[in-house]
C-alpha cells in the first residue's frame, strides 16, 4: 500500500520550521524528537502509524537540521510550546495525538492543554512532576542527569563540536547500554544537530530550564506544576540508563487529570523509537484505539 510523503515549511514566530507529513488519514499526530536525535530516527514511528490510518507530521523542532532558531529566542517549556502550538494551526490539525521523545516529550507535555491536543504519548520523558518529586528518592539520577550540568558552562558548545560528533555517539551508547545503534541512525542525529548554531539552539533548551527571565521562569513552572489534561500514555524502558526507571512511578494525581497508563518496556533503553518501534505502535493502538475505519 503506498503511503503519501511530503515535505513542508511554515514559518512559526519568526523562523522556519521543515517538517516531513506521512499518510493522509483521518486522524492526526504530530511527533517530536529529542536530544541528541533527529526527524529521521522518528519516521519508523510515523511510518507505522500512517499505515494506520494516522496523518502524520514530524517536524525538525527549533533550531534543529533544516528548522531555523533566532538570537534571544525563547527556548523555554513555555516558548517551546508557543512553537509546536503555532505549528499545529499552520497545519490545521485537529484532535492531534502528540508522540514525544526525549526533549519531545517534555515540549508535548507543555502544550498538552492547547485547544488542539486530544492526547498524548510520552516516551522515555515521564510526567514532569514526578521527575521533580522522584530526585530525592534516587541520588544516583544527578549522576546520570550530569550532563545537563555541564551544559551550563560557557565553552561547552565549543567542546562538543570539537569532538567531530562523537559525542553523539558517546551518549547514545550510554543512555541505551545494550542497544546497537545504527550508522545512520547516529548519523541522521550528527547531521540534525550540525548546521551552524544548531548546537548552541539545542543547549540553549538545556539552559532555558532555568530562564533568567521572570516571565518565562512564570510560564514554565505552570507548565510543570500541574496534572495532563488529557488522555497520556507513559512509556519507559528498563534499561533506560539516562532517565531511570524508577521515575516512572509516583502519586498519579499529581500527573493526570484523566485516564492514563504507564508501561516500562522490558530490555530497552533511552531511545524508544528506534529501539523498541513495535512495542511502541502497539501500546498506541492499545491506548488510543487506531482511527475509525482503518485495518
Amino acid at each position: 500500500m503506498h503511503t503519501a510523503v511530503r515535505t513542508e515549511v511554515h514559518w512559526i514566530r519568526g523562523c522556519r520550521y521543515c517538517l516531513t507529513v506521512v499518510g493522509d488519514g483521518p486522524r492526526d499526530a504530530l511527533l517530536l524528537h529529542g536530544f541528541p536525535d533527529a526527524p529521521a530516527n522518528m519516521m519508523g514511528l510515523a511510518h507505522g502509524l500512517a499505515q494506520r490510518g494516522w496523518r502524520v507530521a514530524v517536524p525538525y523542532l527549533r533550531g534543529y537540521g533544516l528548522s531555523e532558531s533566532s538570537p534571544g529566542a525563547d527556548l523555554s517549556l513555555a516558548g517551546l510550546a508557543a512553537d509546536v502550538g503555532e505549528l499545529l494551526d499552520a497545519l490545521g490539525f485537529q484532535h492531534t495525538l502528540l508522540v514525544g521523545h526525549d526533549w519531545g516529550s517534555a515540549v508535548a507535555q507543555a502544550v498538552a492543554d492547547g485547544p488542539r491536543v486530544a492526547g498524548v504519548a510520552l516516551l522515555s520523558v515521564p510526567p514532569i512532576p514526578w521527575l521533580i518529586a522522584g530526585l530525592p528518592r534516587d541520588p544516583g539520577q544527578l549522576r546520570r542527569s550530569a550532563y545537563m550540568g555541564a551544559f551550563q558552562v560557557p565553552g561547552a558548545v565549543h567542546a562538543l563540536q570539537a569532538t567531530g560528533g562523537t559525542y553523539v555517539d558517546r551518549l547514545w551508547r550510554s543512555w541505551s547500554p545494550r542497544f546497537q545503534a545504527s550508522e545512520a541512525q547516529l548519523a541522521a542525529a550528527r547531521r540534525a544537530l550540525a548546521p551552524p548554531g544548531a548546537l548552541a539552539t539545542a543547549l540553549g533548551y538545556y539552559r532555558a530550564l532555568w530562564p533568567r527571565r521572570p516571565a518565562r521562569w512564570r510560564a514554565s513552572l505552570a507548565i510543570t506544576n500541574r496534572p495532563l489534561p488529557v488522555p497520556a500514555l507513559v512509556l519507559g524502558g528498563t534499561d533506560d540508563a539516562c532517565i531511570g526507571p524508577g521515575f516512572f512511578r509516583g502519586d498519579p494525581t499529581a500527573a493526570f487529570a484523566q485516564r492514563h497508563q504507564v508501561t516500562l518496556i522490558e530490555g530497552a533503553g533511552h531511545f524508544l523509537p528506534v529501539e523498541a518501534p513495535r512495542a511502541v505502535l502497539a501500546a498506541i493502538d492499545a491506548f488510543f484505539g487506531r482511527p475509525e475505519g482503518a485495518q
